[in-house]
């Protein structure tokens, strides 16, 4: 059992990137935030709600990461039935909640109990300082998992070694300390977290982990595009509207009484200003020597905006087209998405070692609790979809050149035949068909006659 102190202590040490872990997941969400003076002058609202630029980065590079599990492989084929099952009633619905919270933190886990139904996969969050799961490792080997929450202004924590787990509770009050905790009256504490032999289960919490975040080098690009947003926003209400001028007239900027004098607002103590409005079949009143004018309007430049997405495209690997809706086709989308595909893969082999580590827990698990004679150290491999996006424009390509090809090497069986039928002679089909490609290797003539050529290769051309 741990003392207060030492949980104290357990959760401070993984505290250290709380500040970090709360940027990137303000910047993913459409945050309201107030506005200067002179922003809220200008566009007539004192807060604001950013553009999310940023979860489009996570949305694209989190649905490319799905696991096929209709191809999942294990030793045993009954076995793999099994797990494909789990997998296709749970973990298909969380799937893609965990990638986007890996992407976004660099890490997430997966929490794994047994009900009467099978295995339960629940996602959490790495800990930000006041709740989320962690994994302390020694050596690069998991030690034990930790899982905190709140509720009600009440602490939680549940410490889930591969032997035992331990629960906690600590009041909302600053003089409260961490107690163990029983969720009902009867249970044992600490659980018991070992199968009928006394070998452990596992640690219940499992860690998916890229290193680093995919949008923590993409922050500030983030903020500069909101506050470009911004400028463009100002610069249109400000300047994009025709602004109205009146010269030679006294006073002109304010209102005036029948003397000519400024109209004092009692509430400010200055002078009340106005501003000349014209409207359809309106008559404006000029004194000698005044002039009305108008100031050319201004339109909102894009250049930083667009400078800025192409920016964001480089730094996180996802095309622009992602951003601009302006989608290539064929051939040049897959040239696009080179680098992003790139990164995927990238990230299937570092998350396949924890998808892994899930299924062998819950193998365990299904022994124990299920009696079934599952062999958890088997070997499992794990298929992903391929990150490639297939396009009705990029079929049409395939199938052309596809067509192309064959229609190419149709002309060339045809040529070859010609030549061999004036020749007449057999020797000289060997001598042709040698260092042809897509025909032949050798060169050596099953048979021939005047309507079909038959060559070693097992390629039969019609003609």
């Amino acid at each position: 059992m741990l003392a207060h102190r030492e949980i104290v202590k357990l959760l401070a040490d993984q505290s250290h990137q709380a500040t970090a872990l709360t940027e990137l997941r303000q910047s993913t969400v459409a945050l309201q935030v107030p506005l200067s003076a002179d922003m809220a002058s200008s566009l007539g609202t004192s807060l604001r709600r950013l553009t999310p630029f940023l979860a489009t980065v996570v949305d694209v590079i989190g649905s490319k990461l799905e696991v096929d599990d209709d191809e999942l492989k294990l030793s045993r084929v009954a076995e793999t039935k099994q797990v494909r099952k789990w997998l296709g009633d749970d973990w298909s619905i969380m799937e893609r909640e965990l990638w986007q919270c890996v992407v976004r933190d660099g890490s997430a886990y997966v929490l794994t109990a047994w009900t009467d139904k099978g295995p339960k996969f629940c996602v959490r969050e790495a800990y930000n300082g006041v709740c989320g799961a962690g994994v302390a490792e020694q050596d690069g080997e998991p030690l034990y998992g930790f899982n905190t929450w709140q509720h009600d202004k009440t602490s939680y924590c549940d410490l889930y070694y591969p032997e035992r787990i331990e629960k906690y509770i600590k009041g909302s009050s600053e003089r409260d300390e961490w107690t163990p905790r029983q969720d009902t009256p009867d249970e044992v504490w600490p659980i018991d977290w070992t199968d009928n032999d006394g070998q452990p289960l596992g640690i219940a919490l499992v860690g998916f982990c890229i290193d680093n975040s995919d949008i923590a080098d993409a922050l500030q690009i983030g903020r500069d595009l909101n506050e470009t947003m911004l400028d463009m926003l100002a610069a249109s209400r400000t300047q994009g509207w025709p602004q109205r001028y009146l010269k030679g007239q006294r006073n002109a900027d304010v209102l005036t009484n029948e003397l000519g004098q400024p109209v004092i607002s009692s509430a400010t103590g200055r002078p009340i200003r106005r501003a000349v409005h014209a409207a359809p079949g309106s008559i404006m009143l000029l004194s000698d020597g005044s002039e009305m004018g108008q100031l050319t309007s201004s339109k909102a430049d894009p250049t930083v905006l667009d400078k800025l997405l192409e920016l964001l495209s480089f730094v996180t690997s996802v095309p622009s087209h992602y951003f601009s809706g302006q989608w290539p086709s064929g051939i040049a989308l897959i040239q696009g998405e080179s680098r992003l595909n790139h990164k995927i893969e990238e990230h299937q082999a570092r998350l396949s070692s924890g998808l892994v580590g899930v299924i062998r827990l819950a193998m365990r698990l299904s022994n124990f609790f299920a009696g079934t004679g599952l062999d958890a150290e088997q070997q499992i491999t794990v298929p992903w979809c391929s990150p490639e996006v297939e396009t009705e424009d990029l079929k049409r390509e395939r199938a052309a050149f596809q067509m192309d090809s064959l229609s190419k090497l149709v002309d060339t069986a045809k040529s070859i035949a010609n030549q061999v039928l004036q020749a007449d002679d057999l020797a000289g089909i060997g001598r042709l068909l040698v260092g042809q490609p897509g025909l032949t290797q050798k060169g050596e003539v099953v048979g021939t006659d005047s309507k079909q050529l038959y060559v070693e290769a097992g390629f039969a051309f019609g003609f």
